[in-house]
């Protein structure tokens, strides 16, 4: 098989893998779409000021889908010159250069590193902007339930972080963020942008010279702050339903 076989084919297996996991995704969406749909009470969420059958199809399907494709073009678009004028200023003696990386494709491993970085991303950033009270709780809550009732008592308890189904639409609405925070390290990593610097030759009669990716320096600042605050809300949320479980008991 050429070069242009082998590429098609990549192609077509990528995009099948893709097309799967976006199905299932939707599928899943659509069953709790179509939960919402069997209950009696129709309550309004005033985040979209929509009835709750439609507020969870436009949070949990609409929403990420669309906008998750804007900020995967607009967030490398726009910072990722902002990016490199740092870059460029803080490592001033680095000068930049491209490796050739073949053709593009979906390779499983890298799919689920990158995968398991937005979990911890959208998890870590969730809770941080809840803790600092960026979100009003009351847009998540259903405004005819009795205040009496269980629900609305979770939305003004301390714990509220840790209950889904306000975490889970939060971490929904800031989906776009998330993603558009990592892609701009992904677009730098596919495009093989690398920065080298020789040293003076005269100096160094191995000549030994320093190169190494780009996308390192932005993605471990991304991947630091994702993996501390993704795992230490993990471990607080485990803590909190263990012993909240065990307090029922």
């Amino acid at each position: 098989m050429n070069d242009h076989g082998e590429l098609k084919t990549i192609k077509k297996k990528s995009f099948l893998i893709v097309f799967i996991l976006f199905l299932a995704f939707v599928a899943l969406n659509m069953i709790n779409f179509m939960d919402a749909l069997d209950q009696e009470n129709k309550y309004i969420v005033p985040l979209f000021n929509l009835e709750q059958d439609m507020h969870y199809l436009v949070l949990f399907v609409f929403w990420p889908i669309l906008t998750t494709l804007i900020a995967v073009i607009l967030f490398p678009l726009i910072l990722i010159p902002v990016v490199m004028f740092i870059k460029n200023r803080i490592w001033h003696k680095y000068q930049n250069g491209y490796i050739e990386m073949g053709p593009l494709q979906l390779d499983l491993k890298v799919f689920f590193k990158r995968s398991v970085y937005i979990f911890l991303l959208g998890w870590g950033l969730s809770s941080t902007l809840v803790s600092l009270g960026v979100f009003d709780v009351n847009l998540f809550i259903p405004t005819t339930i009795d205040a009496n009732t269980e629900l609305a008592q979770r939305a003004y308890e301390e714990n509220l972080l840790y209950y889904p189904e306000f975490f889970i639409g939060i971490t929904s609405l800031i989906l776009p963020l998330v993603i558009g925070l990592l892609s701009i390290s992904w677009t730098l990593e596919d495009v093989g942008l690398m920065h080298y610097k020789f040293p003076d030759e005269a100096k160094n009669e191995k000549f030994l010279y320093e190169i190494e990716p780009v996308y390192l320096k932005y993605h471990g600042i991304i991947k630091g702050y994702a993996g501390i605050a993704g795992i230490l809300y993990l471990i607080s949320a485990i803590i909190f339903h263990i012993t909240y479980n065990t307090d029922q008991l």
